[in-house]
């Protein structure tokens, strides 16, 4: 909080990330992973064809895998054991990222890479004197 006892911009933001990355486990976990596919899908691929795409049972098997049935996971699509450890990844990288405060964009300051030059260095560069 500021002086005035209101929140900056970027605490609203890390703190509404932060928030939202916290939900997202808990959103996956109430998902009942033993519905089959017949009871509903979401994936417009399978309504379309009737067929499933590489991607069906991929929600299902992180809910699964979260309640630690690893089998369970497995069977719903067996590309979970690649790709539950690679949005496992992405989501902790996230996570990570949304602890850390932000970085400045300003691209000639010291934070960022860049030249940082005083307005005379800038009129000596331009008048060439």
């Amino acid at each position: 909080m500021d002086s005035t006892g209101r929140w900056s911009e970027e605490t609203k933001y890390i703190t509404a990330r932060t928030l939202f990355l916290s939900l997202v486990p808990i959103f996956i976990w109430n998902i009942d992973y033993h519905a089959t596919d017949r009871d509903f899908s979401f994936c417009l691929f399978k309504m379309i064809t009737g067929h499933c795409c590489y991607g069906c049972g991929l929600l299902r098997g992180i809910s699964a895998l979260l309640h630690g049935d690893y089998r369970e996971a497995l069977r719903l699509n067996r590309l979970n054991a690649l790709t539950i450890p690679l949005l496992a990844g992405v989501y902790l990288r996230e996570w990570r990222d949304a602890c850390r405060p932000l970085q400045s964009t300003n691209k000639l300051g010291p934070s960022g890479p860049g030249i940082s030059l005083t307005s005379g260095q800038v009129h000596k560069i331009i008048t060439r004197k």
